[in-house]
């Protein structure tokens, strides 16, 4: 289902604004998310956002500095 602003006719991309983000026509509330959709949403964002923290506050084992790459005596 395509949802489109009733003034410009122009797909409505974020149906949480209470205008077309092209126009600036107010978008029927029939055509926005409900409360409950928004309040999925944002929960779903801030889930995302504290695996993310997560994830960049792991601690990554290094090995003891340096890769372990073999020492080549070259003679110069």
């Amino acid at each position: 289902m395509s949802f489109k602003c009733p003034k410009c006719r122009r797909e409505l991309y974020n149906r949480r604004r209470p205008t077309c983000a092209f126009c600036g026509s107010p978008v029927p509330s029939e055509l926005r998310m409900s409360e409950t959709q928004r309040g999925f949403i944002e929960k779903l964002k801030a889930d995302e956002a504290k695996r993310h923290r997560e994830f960049m506050q792991r601690d990554i084992p290094t090995g003891g500095g340096w890769p372990d790459v073999p020492s080549i005596d070259v003679p110069f």
